[in-house]
């Protein structure tokens, strides 16, 4: 039976249309900046080229989401943005549920922020725009894939870092010192506590190297949108 949890607001935000595109310079009635050949993602953006790189990654995304069990391909809107205040100075991503809406802080910007996390700070920020792009879809397509079922937080985080994780290069995932850490994960220790006080530098690479051991991967993240595994606090053991 699956266990009711909150989804935290840091996750699936509540912002509306207008916020998202008054903080692009936008408004709600203008037209998409780009929409993607595929159909499944408009891109509200000022770069062309970037608009037509975040295509590339949702569609290169795709079939990695649908063998982890989330393969909805309802369209999106993607907005690339300068600050998502609703969710404070230091939000870097968010999806927004009630629109089906993301927002994405823009590279140029990324590269002057404080980020707070090594994680993020050791990444080219180009790269770390991509992953970002990368968190929020999945959130997306989990959101879908959970047909209205609720997930604890840190379950919906592992799924959103194992894919980000992924879609990483690998001489970028190899240099994550956490990353090449050997020996068993404790999973217990993957819960909103180390999500909430370590971030993405405890978080990430923990969910990295739990789904990389054999037996997890794919599997073990349908097991968790079907509710047969829960992750977070009090723990399911």
């Amino acid at each position: 039976m699956r266990r009711d949890a909150s989804l935290a607001s840091a996750i699936v935000m509540s912002m509306t249309m207008s916020l998202a595109a008054q903080e692009n310079g936008l408004t709600a009635d203008d037209p998409p900046a780009f929409q993607c050949p595929s159909g499944h993602l408009e891109v509200y953006a000022t770069d062309p080229e970037l608009a037509r790189r975040i295509c590339d990654i949702e569609k290169q995304t795709a079939p990695t989401l649908a063998a982890c069990g989330m393969s909805d391909r309802t369209p999106l809107s993607l907005y690339v943005v300068q600050r998502i205040e609703a969710a404070g100075p230091h939000c870097l991503g968010a999806y927004i549920c009630e629109t089906d809406e993301i927002a994405v802080v823009a590279p140029e910007q990324l590269a002057t922020l404080e980020v707070l996390s090594d994680i993020y700070r050791s990444m080219d920020a180009a790269v770390l725009f991509d992953s970002l792009v990368v968190h929020e879809i999945t959130h997306a397509r989990l959101t879908k894939a959970l047909q209205g079922e609720e997930l604890s937080v840190a379950s919906h985080e592992y799924i959103a870092y194992a894919m980000q994780m992924a879609s990483l290069p690998s001489a970028v995932r190899q240099s994550l010192e956490d990353v090449r850490a050997e020996g068993p994960v404790d999973r217990s220790a993957i819960n909103e506590l180390t999500l909430f006080f370590g971030g993405p530098d405890a978080f990430a690479p923990l969910v990295w190297r739990h789904f990389q051991t054999d037996g997890n991967g794919c599997d073990f993240v349908k097991s968790l949108i079907d509710g047969t595994t829960i992750l977070g606090l009090p723990p399911d053991s």
